[in-house]
């Protein structure tokens, strides 16, 4: 693949044309085209930049499609912090192929698992909200970490963030930060939603007139009840929550629950 990444970016016309003749391609390549093979060039070159990182293969090719359908085991695909902006890209392309080959695959369990940490740092991964709608119904699961939901929305925009939230059937929160529009803690506290309470209100009077009739003033008391509409848990609460604690929320279990993991 880095091979290829060389030819795309370094290789004359004169060397490409060969590989393209026949194809939709060719127009690109001929000699009153320069411009815009040039303009391609460019594009394509930041488009496979990642490949560069990939060092010649010694072993057998590696399928990702192959794996879907006939693997076993753990697949990591790994990187370094200073390589996910050339990375992300290769990642995601590589997610995607993995998503759509297993829902390519016949409706039955095939317990594969997504996991995909710092969701926001690879870029949009195209089809990842339709996996987590319809994934479950090919044995598929995702789980998906996200530190931010403003870095999240950039990505995905704001309407697609949400929807992926929402298609996630469990859900924990764990400590999140705050921001001046509200922050991640903000989002996590309506995620968990409202309580209606009942608070009540005393207030006291003293009588006048039976102060001047009587001699003395008469107190009175009256009680009244209010409805109010509150967030379950505050913001601020979900900002100070201590390492480890958060709140979950099972898909068999309409009800939040205050948990506290544990280091096995």
């Amino acid at each position: 693949m880095a091979e290829l990444w060389r030819l795309l970016t370094a290789a004359s016309s004169e060397d490409l044309l060969p590989i393209v003749t026949g194809t939709p391609a060719q127009p690109f390549l001929e000699s009153n085209s320069a411009k815009m093979l040039s303009n391609i060039r460019s594009v394509t070159g930041s488009a496979l930049s990642a490949l560069e990182y990939i060092p010649p293969q010694h072993a057998a090719p590696f399928s990702v499609r192959e794996w879907v359908r006939n693997g076993r085991g753990v697949l990591f695909i790994p990187y370094q912090a200073a390589q996910v902006a050339a990375l992300r890209g290769l990642i995601a392309a590589w997610m995607r192929i993995a998503i759509f080959e297993a829902m390519s695959r016949p409706e039955g369990d095939q317990r594969l698992w997504f996991v995909v940490d710092e969701l926001d740092a690879l870029g949009n991964i195209d089809g990842l909200k339709d996996a987590l709608a319809r994934l479950r119904k090919f044995g598929g699961r995702c789980v998906l970490g996200f530190q931010s939901i403003a870095q999240v929305s950039s990505t995905y925009g704001p309407g697609e963030a949400h929807t992926i939230v929402e298609n996630c059937g469990n859900s924990l929160i764990l400590r999140c930060s705050a921001s001046e529009g509200g922050g991640t803690s903000r989002f996590a506290s309506q995620l968990i939603g409202d309580r209606e309470v009942v608070r009540a209100e005393v207030s006291h009077g003293r009588s006048q007139q039976a102060f001047l009739s009587r001699g003395g003033s008469s107190v009175s008391n009256s009680v009244t009840h209010r409805h109010v509409t509150e967030a379950a848990v505050m913001a601020s609460q979900i900002e100070q929550l201590p390492d480890l604690a958060g709140f979950l929320k099972l898909a068999s279990d309409p009800a939040w629950t205050r948990v506290v993991l544990t280091h096995r």
